[in-house]
């Protein structure tokens, strides 16, 4: 592939799309849920919380981070009695991550994701929600496929989102699919969450960014043993 059509790939991600929405809190408000429970986020904070996350307010958008997967909680609204929107909130980062348009009555799974880094308001309202609340722990997965065959130790392989480095490099051969499958739904783990990793080379696409990845890592992935 070109470098201007990878360019166009990895910025279709930075692009947070609001049309057509005010900026207001959803109608339902929303509502912060981990392991023991959900509380509603009333309006004296949902519009507040709803401006900086997706209405031009101190929240920022970043690339998918390189991190270890932690708990977090899901952040749960809607819009004009549409479908749910869950978002997820992972305080070990500070973000929030939500995939497609914030603003519309449906979901779409298949839709840009998008990281957001908190500003202190938006940080100070979830931190305060989620008192009372126990995160959602560091999901682990019952099985994982690299191009449609199971690998040992699939829990491992959560490691592939902590590594690698962005590059403008698009491998030769293309990508095997990794199928991640989890009963939690995470951000790492929910039907949104991308991983695949090159026929050849050192590469590794994460959501919509390319990166490298150290060759013996790579060829472990491949021969679909652990990676611990």
């Amino acid at each position: 592939m070109k470098l201007a059509a990878i360019t166009a790939l990895l910025a279709a991600s930075f692009s947070v799309v609001t049309a057509g929405a005010e900026a207001k809190e959803p109608p339902a408000g929303f509502q912060l849920c981990g392991s023991n429970g959900c509380a509603t986020i009333g309006m004296s904070d949902g519009e507040p919380l709803a401006i900086s996350l997706f209405f031009g307010g101190g929240s920022v958008e970043v690339w998918t981070p390189t991190a270890t997967p932690a708990p977090f909680y899901s952040l749960r609204w809607s819009y004009q009695q549409g479908q749910l929107h869950i978002a997820y909130f992972v305080p070990d980062l500070n973000m929030v991550r939500f995939v497609g348009e914030s603003g519309s009555a449906t979901v779409d799974p298949r839709g840009a994701i998008h990281w957001l880094r908190l500003d202190a308001q938006a940080r100070a309202i979830l931190d305060r929600i989620a008192t009372p609340i126990q995160p959602t722990p560091t999901p682990s997965p019952s099985t994982v496929m690299v191009g449609g065959k199971a690998v040992q130790d699939p829990a491992s392989y959560l490691r592939l989102w902590s590594v690698g480095k962005p590059t403008y490099r698009w491998p030769r051969g293309g990508f095997l699919k990794i199928k991640v499958t989890c009963d939690v739904a995470s951000p790492w783990t929910d039907e949104s969450a991308h991983l695949s990793i090159a026929r050849r080379g050192a590469f590794l696409l994460r959501d919509s960014t390319i990166l490298r990845i150290p060759a013996k890592l790579a060829q472990q992935v491949r021969a679909r043993v652990s990676l611990r």
